[in-house]
């Protein structure tokens, strides 16, 4: 095979071949990370003995030329460092990658716990104004007239409705609302109890 029957750039082979022979190239994303690409050739490397008690084949793996200016194809940057570096500056990489990795999840960590302690208090926040809402209620309810009652008891309702769905979902502090749902409760069934009363001492007085 003459030189350069490939029309390569340099040329393809870079001089004339006589005798030929296949090789196997492990190959890797440009997207992969220096670390990952570095532990594979170094599982690989390292694994290589073991190999070869399974297969006589493995003898022949060998690692890329790093110093290769114009590879046939380009070593990945991840192995190129680790073949370079050694075995200690692969661990100090490694390293390096755990620490940033520490300080990216630190940074989600605070991250939501600002976001769940703002919703902790924008949830205290309807829970409270929703227990106001029901102490206005009782004391609406202790002045209403008889037809007022009514539009009391259905916001009543729509209330207790909401904090049954929350006690459901488990969002709804039970103990303070279930105080001021019967505190309005209590207060809507005695004005109720009174104008009942108001208007049967009228009934009798009308019959005397």
């Amino acid at each position: 095979m003459p030189a350069g029957a490939f029309r390569g750039q340099p040329p393809i082979p870079d001089d004339t071949v006589t005798t030929l022979a296949l090789t196997y190239r492990f190959v890797a994303p440009n997207t992969m990370l220096d670390a990952v690409a570095g532990a594979i050739a170094r599982s690989i490397f390292k694994t290589k003995a073991q190999l070869v008690a399974k297969t006589p084949l493995a003898s022949q793996i060998e690692a890329p030329d790093p110093d290769d200016k114009n590879p046939v194809l380009p070593v990945h940057p991840g192995v190129v460092a680790y073949l370079n570096s050694g075995e200690q500056s692969f661990f100090d990489e490694f390293q390096k990658y755990f620490y940033l990795g520490g300080m990216v999840l630190s940074m989600v960590g605070s991250a939501i716990a600002l976001l769940v302690g703002h919703l902790n208090r924008k949830k205290s926040e309807s829970d409270l104004r929703q227990i106001d809402r029901l102490i206005e209620l009782a004391d609406k309810a202790l002045v209403a007239q008889a037809s007022e009652l009514k539009a009391l008891e259905d916001e009543l309702n729509g209330i207790i409705a909401w904090f049954v769905k929350g006690q459901a979902s488990g969002t709804a502090d039970s103990t303070a609302f279930s105080i001021a749902i019967a505190h309005a409760q209590h207060a809507i069934e005695r004005k109720r109890e009174a104008l009942r009363q108001g208007q049967t001492g009228s009934m009798l007085q009308q019959e005397s």
